[in-house]
């Protein structure tokens, strides 16, 4: 992971944005485009969208966990 740092301006800058976000240089040329995530909920899939038939067998394996499982053990991970 890369990290890169912000100057004030552009820190409220990207706090004021809402959804796809375009970061472009002097000339209008695009240099990367993301999108500003507001709820923990809010799934991304880098990749393909699994398949109707892989969600079905997911669905039916047992020992899994449900999404709030999931939250709550990350938030007591944090404290």
């Amino acid at each position: 992971m890369s990290t890169v740092i912000v100057d004030a301006n552009l820190r409220q800058q990207l706090l004021d944005a809402k959804g796809e976000i375009e970061f472009r240089d002097q000339a209008g040329n695009l240099i990367v485009s993301c999108r500003k995530l507001t709820n923990i909920r809010e799934l991304v899939v880098d990749g393909d969208w699994p398949t109707d038939e892989e969600l079905d067998r997911s669905a039916k394996m047992e020992g899994g966990v449900t999404i709030d499982q999931v939250i709550e053990r990350l938030r007591g991970l944090s404290k």
